[in-house]
């Protein structure tokens, strides 16, 4: 057993045996009323008594039991224990929408469409002509015979890139829909979206980071040619025909549009041009008797410009250029890269996002803000980093991705880490953990570049997280903004307090010791003392494969 503890932490733990056995401290604290500790038992359930001497010391003690582990940690009690599904009241009051259908995002993230139909690598397509405002055309949604009958109403050229943004001919106008669209929202979108001129917009500051979303190929038949960079489509109707104001899905990137029609059955329903797709009602949604863009459905739906933008960039730049052949990104990161995309983009394109305070707010905020996706993290805070589930349960793993990398560019390169992980072969965790690794960044006694290092500084900060005095590779909070700059661009993320966003879930010591059950690459956390002071000691067992880490505050 190696034992590396400072005079700030004395501690005493009986019962740790086994060679493979270790005890180390994370972090010699900034703040000096903060103590890290962590226990790793790796061959079999260890029994261990903690004892710290606290002396006039008042205390908050905590324990962060982590799984770094591709499996599941089970007591026999625990097999088949759940979390709850999630309750659409919840994503209505909180009003969190969906981001991508589950047809989709199956398609999106299943290995890349082996063709059937030989198709040379360079496909070539006749020239189009450009298009101008009033141009019709009939979009194929879920399949060849669902048709979305539409009339592009806006053009703008940047250079030579084009935005084209078409919207359903049964959304516009005086239209039968609650809430219909009109020029003024698209003219909003357009500018947002693409504007002449540099580092202005959307288009710019997401390419900066993660590269093009379309151009040249050499691995695989069947998809649309380069030449179709130069256009980018968006095309907005009433996404599952659901009428919806209070939320549903908001947008969803398709790969099938990436394919040539006729190189598979499977995707005879592609567009074949770079095409995303927004919901026209909830971008048509106000607050009040006028329509503005800062209302709370169209800036979301702003928001979900960026995100399903990373989408695009990361089939091509990720799937199609880097990843091993016929391989795809795991759901779970690819929908982290793109809630932090619109984390680091917050304040440029002046919507709050994720975080769910003010854009222009760096601080975590003083008040419980009205939408983040941290109000479902704190709820879920103990399942699987790595799961998707389908449908409106895929909500907690939103969360849980979002709140994992809002962690990971507080404190290991904002920007930068985020195109390294895009601009990476790996499509899964060790896309992270060697993105990472690229920045040089360590903790103290461990390298910070393994998934169980990161997992254990993402449970310490989040307890952390109402404080901004937290030690550097534990944060969420300093009080300011965490700044990244790349390709000559500052990128700005604001602090989080995770105790805003109502009581984040956090066990008894009954709840501790009953039941155990660690998904796969997770924390669970338990509360074991409250204003401690004097000697404190408490016996503990640990489960084999599992890390203890305590944080006394």
């Amino acid at each position: 057993m190696r034992i590396l503890l400072p005079l700030a932490l004395a501690v005493l733990l009986i019962g740790c045996k086994k060679t493979s056995d270790t005890v180390s401290t994370l972090s010699t604290p900034v703040d000096s009323t903060v103590d890290i500790l962590t226990i790793t038992n790796r061959d079999g359930l260890g029994t261990f008594t903690f004892t710290k001497s606290l002396g006039t010391q008042v205390k908050d003690i905590y324990f962060i039991l982590t799984n770094p582990t591709s499996g599941a940690i089970t007591d026999p009690a625990a097999l088949g224990q759940q979390a709850p599904s999630i309750r659409e009241s919840f994503a209505v009051e909180h009003k969190i929408g969906l981001s991508g259908t589950d047809q989709a995002t199956r398609f999106n993230n299943a290995p890349i469409l082996k063709v059937t139909q030989p198709q040379p690598l360079a496909q070539v397509m006749p020239p189009q002509q450009a298009l101008a405002v009033g141009a019709t055309n009939s979009f194929k949604n879920t399949n060849s015979l669902d048709l979305i009958p539409a009339t592009l109403r806006s053009v703008t050229t940047d250079g030579g890139i084009s935005l084209n943004i078409w919207v359903a001919d049964a959304a516009w106008g005086t239209c039968s829909l609650p809430a219909c669209m009109d020029q003024t929202m698209v003219d909003s979108v357009a500018a947002k979206f693409l504007q002449v001129g540099a580092d202005n917009d959307i288009y710019d500051w997401v390419t900066n980071i993660y590269g093009v979303p379309w151009g040249p190929q050499t691995r695989y038949p069947g998809l649309i040619p380069a030449s179709a960079a130069t256009e980018i489509n968006i095309l907005y109707f009433d996404i599952s025909n659901d009428s919806s104001q209070t939320g549903g899905i908001l947008g969803f990137f398709w790969a099938k549009d990436n394919y040539l029609a006729s190189s598979d059955t499977s995707v005879a329903h592609s567009n074949e041009r770079l095409l995303f797709y927004m919901d026209s009602v909830l971008m048509a949604t106000k607050d009040s008797t006028t329509w503005a863009l800062t209302d709370t459905w169209p800036s979301q739906m702003i928001s979900t410009l960026a995100h399903e933008f990373q989408h695009m960039i990361h089939f091509y730049q990720k799937t199609v250029l880097l990843a091993p052949l016929y391989t795809s990104t795991e759901v779970w990161l690819n929908e982290m890269c793109s809630q932090i995309t619109e984390d680091l983009l917050a304040d440029k394109i002046q919507i709050n996002g994720p975080r769910g305070i003010a854009y222009n707010d760096p601080t975590a905020g003083s008040a419980t803000p009205n939408q983040s996706r941290f109000f479902l993290y704190n709820q879920y805070n103990d399942i699987a980093l790595n799961e998707w589930r389908t449908g409106l349960d895929s909500l907690r793993n939103y969360s849980m991705s979002y709140a994992f990398g809002a962690y990971l560019t507080r404190n290991f390169g904002g920007a930068t880490l985020m195109r390294n992980i895009v601009q990476s072969s790996k499509t899964g965790i060790t896309a992270i953990t060697q993105a990472v690794a690229a920045g040089g960044f360590t903790q103290a006694d461990q390298s910070a570049h393994s998934i169980e290092s990161l997992l254990i500084g993402f449970g310490i900060a989040g307890l952390l997280s109402d404080r901004a005095t937290a030690p550097v590779g534990y944060q969420y909070n300093t009080g300011s903004y965490f700044t990244s700059t790349l390709g000559g661009i500052t990128y700005n993320l604001g602090s989080v307090n995770l105790f805003l966003y109502g009581t984040p879930k956090i066990n008894d010591l009954a709840q501790f010791n009953a039941n155990l059950f660690l998904p796969a690459y997770s924390n669970s956390y338990t509360q074991v003392a409250s204003g401690a002071t004097g000697d404190f000691s408490i016996k503990v067992a640990i489960p084999a494969g599992s890390t203890l880490s305590v944080l006394a505050k």
